[in-house]
């Protein structure tokens, strides 16, 4: 199991296929797993099939750990709580590039939580030897994505692969 990476305020967790059944499972079983708070409405509905797919490629290739999702805990709240989740569509290409995502839950938003996590992940990623571009896509109507992605140093570069999508290269 990999370790987790420490920011000023957080903590990222990589999800295991342990932790991704977890999730799965529930809000109340992740947070027993992961001994922190965890909102009742996690995951969203729409990230299950994502969950699902993560979960059978760290089952299967638990080499993956890390580049599949990571789970972000606050440290700087009353008691620690889960306010998001972020992670790469899978491990570095031929060319060492990777994609990043993410998800800030909505009580969570605007407290640069979203930056922070995604400025650590990036450097988590760029340690490694074999990673030389990280790249995230952006519909142009999510503004508040785009700015997280401006501030963790990533510009936009041109149009993403995903239809109607911009694509943004980290560029530090």
């Amino acid at each position: 199991m990999l370790p987790p990476v420490h920011t000023q305020r957080m903590t990222l967790i990589p999800s295991t296929a342990d932790l991704v059944d977890a999730e799965l499972l529930g809000a109340d079983v992740l947070a027993r797993e992961l001994g922190v708070k965890v909102s009742p409405d996690w995951p969203p509905d729409e990230m299950r099939a994502v969950l699902e797919f993560f979960a059978d490629q760290l089952r299967y290739n638990p080499n993956q750990e890390g580049w599949r999702g990571w789970y972000w805990i606050a440290n700087d709240l009353p008691v620690p709580e889960m306010v998001g989740n972020g992670g790469f569509k899978g491990p570095p290409d031929p060319l060492g590039q990777v994609e990043i995502g993410y998800e800030v839950l909505d009580p969570f938003r605007g407290r640069g939580y979203a930056t922070e996590a995604v400025q650590a992940m990036v450097r988590w990623a760029l340690d490694l030897a074999d990673v030389d571009t990280v790249v995230a896509e952006c519909l142009p109507e999510n503004v508040a994505s785009q700015r997280v992605l401006s501030k963790a140093g990533f510009v936009e570069t041109g149009d993403g692969l995903e239809e109607g999508t911009r694509l943004w290269q980290w560029r530090g």
